[in-house]
């Protein structure tokens, strides 16, 4: 059995649905991992003993037949809005974890110090540091899953708003056939319309598996499923180019969820984000390298920050 770390930072990437943990050692390499769904009706007290939980899960791992391994620290990367104390203001999807100062309570009950970021900027981080952003001077990452989160990475260091808040920009008005409305108060929401969640509306299948066969047919060619595909990566489109157009981004990284699906509508969302010449720019666009990992390392790696 190769040998472990002794000591491993920890990252928790806290979804809308489910919440990853992951113990990284100093190459950013991940060495355990444990997932669960994250639960909704939950007080600050019972919140902090799910994610110690979670963290004694992936440290023992980590150990391996040695005991648990040395946390030196803990990343957290939640759904947003985090404000600019790590406080997550989210209460549409993560009840639980809302306006509850998360930091300190980790740190209490892991013994580590803990940093709370969005979950956005923790994918970025991680694709920008050890993934497909890996070697761009400046990174777009945008996470398709139960929502749409929009994080950018210049230099390696996360480009935060003026007033320090991480831009929401998942939510862009976005034309459609159709009202979209959306808990953020738009009536044509990018978030309702490109999300993992809308695919699924949009295919008409259950879940995860159904895409994947769905996705399947779409590039072998069936019609019915290239219509599908084609509809989608125009509504992923739709919103990337106004991000492109204004972030003038070298690269851009697609992950969550609906990374898996990219090759189906790639050539779709290419040629919606190019109709829209005022850019300027070449699309760079390529699926996460760490797939489900992301932001669970992201997390992680912003713990040394």
């Amino acid at each position: 059995m190769p040998d472990l770390p002794a000591s491993v930072r920890v990252g928790i990437d806290i979804g809308g649905t489910g919440t990853r943990f992951a113990a990284i050692d100093a190459e950013g390499v991940v060495v355990a991992r444990h997932t669960v769904r994250t639960p909704v009706a939950v007080d600050a007290g019972a919140a902090t003993a799910f994610l110690a939980d979670g963290i004694a899960v992936v440290t023992a791992g980590a150990g391996g037949q040695v005991g648990p391994a040395t946390i030196s620290g803990v990343g957290i990367g939640a759904s947003g809005p985090v404000d600019a104390d790590g406080i997550v203001r989210n209460p549409h999807t993560l009840p639980g974890f809302s306006d509850i100062a998360l930091a300190p309570l980790v740190t209490a009950a892991s013994g580590a110090p803990c940093v709370v970021e969005s979950d956005a900027v923790a994918a970025a981080v991680a694709e920008a540091t050890v993934g497909a952003g890996r070697g761009a001077a400046d990174l777009l990452h945008v996470t398709i899953g139960t929502g749409i989160g929009v994080a950018v990475v210049r230099h390696g260091s996360p480009v935060l708003g003026a007033d320090g808040f991480q831009p929401e920009a998942g939510h862009l008005d976005v034309p459609d056939e159709e009202p979209a409305p959306c808990y953020c108060g738009r009536t044509r929401c990018w978030e309702q319309t490109a999300s993992r969640w809308a695919l699924q509306r949009l295919a008409g299948v259950e879940d995860v598996g159904g895409l994947d066969r769905l996705a399947a047919a779409a590039l072998d060619g069936v019609p019915t499923a290239q219509a599908v595909f084609d509809r989608y990566g125009q509504r992923v489109g739709l919103g990337l180019r106004t991000l492109v157009t204004v972030l003038r981004p070298t690269r851009v990284v697609i992950g969550g969820g609906g990374a898996r699906f990219l090759d189906a509508y790639r050539d779709a969302t290419v040629r919606t984000v190019r109709a829209v010449a005022l850019h300027g720019l070449d699309l760079d666009l390529r699926a996460t390298a760490l797939d489900d990992d992301g932001g669970a390392v992201g997390a992680a790696l912003l713990a040394a920050i």
